[in-house]
């Protein structure tokens, strides 16, 4: 069934977005049970929900506060959606997965998309395409830091601190554009045009921008 009573006061409704294919696109919604008995044509309170693709689950999102907590109601509420949608996920024997929305992260790029990529030469250089084929292609950067030592030995350590940045390789400016529309798309939790939900296929699209 669809619909899973989980106590007198919750239910756990499965949303199928592929038909009848519990493995597909789909959404998991904690619903109140207070009308249950009552009129039929009032939708009921959603409480949380949290999305799923094949063994990927993600963007768990509390929509109505039972107390003053946050985190606890957010732990309470999502815990029953997990325990449904982990078991969806591994009907076919794998691993299940989890992807988490890092919110300080997603507001930063949010706001750099909304200022035209001011703030960030990777979604500078992706929304004005100023590099054909290659964005971004920093050469290695290498610090060495020397700290002496005041020791009888006078000995001296040296650490290296080796970085590299993300190269982002584009074949067309249809890649660009798909990558740009990925990138928003996950920054904000608003599905691409033509896509339900943001899903394995727009965090595939847009992995090597938010790497870079």
């Amino acid at each position: 069934s669809n619909k899973i009573n989980i106590d007198d006061n919750f239910s756990v409704q499965r949303d199928l977005r592929e038909g009848d294919n519990t493995y597909g696109v789909r959404r998991y919604l904690l619903l109140s049970r207070d009308n249950d008995h009552g009129d039929s044509t009032q939708k009921p309170t959603i409480i949380a929900s949290i999305n799923a693709s094949k063994n990927i689950l993600f963007g768990a999102q509390l929509h109505a506060k039972q107390s003053g907590d946050y985190i606890a109601d957010y732990f309470a509420a999502c815990e029953p959606l997990l325990d449904i949608a982990k078991e969806d996920a591994s009907i076919n024997g794998q691993q299940v997965q989890a992807l988490a929305a890092l919110n300080g992260l997603s507001s930063w790029v949010t706001e750099c998309l909304e200022r035209d990529g001011e703030g960030s030469q990777v979604l500078t250089s992706l929304l004005h395409g100023e590099q054909s084929n290659i964005l971004l292609d920093n050469d290695k950067e290498e610090q060495v830091k020397k700290q002496g030592s005041t020791s009888s030995s006078n000995r001296r350590a040296r650490q290296n601190v080796k970085r590299q940045s993300a190269k982002i390789i584009l074949d067309n400016e249809s890649d660009r554009i798909l990558m740009v529309d990925a990138i928003r798309a996950i920054a904000t939790g608003v599905p691409r045009p033509g896509h339900s939900v943001v899903g394995q296929g727009t965090y595939r699209d847009g992995e090597e921008g938010w790497k870079a």
